[in-house]
């Protein structure tokens, strides 16, 4: 059996954007929420057939929390996060 291959995906303004769509998840923030699209919960939950998902974020965990349980939510498997102080966490 071959290994699957990584997919390293950050957040902030990759994957979440300051912009709200129709059901989209809300992330809180320090300063204002972001958002993650439910079409982009969609592609994720495609590309974890085929790839293990890690993601990377200049965030705390404290940040990045909401992000992981609402992709958990929704059936995204998240293998592991990256985070601000370099710290990886996996599974979260």
């Amino acid at each position: 059996m071959r290994p699957r291959r990584a997919l390293v995906l950050d957040l902030d303004y990759t994957l979440l954007h300051l912009e709200a769509t129709a059901s989209a998840i809300e992330i809180p923030g320090r300063t204002r929420s972001a958002y993650l699209a439910a079409e982009t919960v969609d592609a994720l939950s495609d590309l974890q057939e085929r790839y293990d998902i890690f993601l990377a974020t200049a965030r705390s965990w404290y940040g990045t929390r909401p992000v992981v349980e609402g992709l958990v939510l929704r059936g995204v498997t998240v293998t592991g996060v990256v985070l601000e102080d370099g710290a990886l966490l996996g599974p979260p």
